[in-house]
């Protein structure tokens, strides 16, 4: 009986913590898309608001890594942070997010992620080279 009380406590954090995580996320990504659009335009303004939601990314693709998600919450996980990946590509970001992340430090874990999920991308040589990632590391 403890130990499926434990079990069920435990699922019930990481649904938690998954939900504030996909909330911040949707939060963030509307920030991002307001910014792309406000007028005038102002690109430093659009460049803030994308440092904050990939870095919202990163914290997911952490909290993966981390937390031991029930199955089908960590595979929710995944597909929403492919799913604004192609958006962001689909949005044509990509000198943004090649600005972002030329720097070979940002985002370990989104870059791994990433790339070990290529196949899952609408456009995953797109998606590989505005994250900086060398063709022969993904080809």
């Amino acid at each position: 009986m403890v130990i499926a009380q434990l079990r069920h406590s435990v699922r019930v954090t990481a649904i938690d913590a998954a939900r504030r995580f996909l909330e911040d996320t949707r939060t963030q990504w509307g920030k991002c898309q307001a910014a792309a659009g406000a007028n005038p335009f102002s690109p430093d303004a659009f460049r803030n608001e994308l440092y904050g939601f990939v870095a919202q990314l990163e914290l997911n693709v952490a909290a993966l890594g981390e937390i031991d998600f029930p199955g089908r919450v960590e595979n929710m996980i995944e597909r929403t942070i492919v799913t604004f990946m192609n958006e962001m590509v689909a949005a044509s970001y990509e000198p943004y997010l090649l600005e972002i992340f030329s720097n070979r430090i940002m985002c370990p874990c989104l870059k791994g992620f990433c790339l070990q999920r290529k196949s899952l991308f609408d456009e995953g040589d797109r998606i590989m080279d505005a994250l900086a990632i060398e063709r022969y590391r993904h080809a």
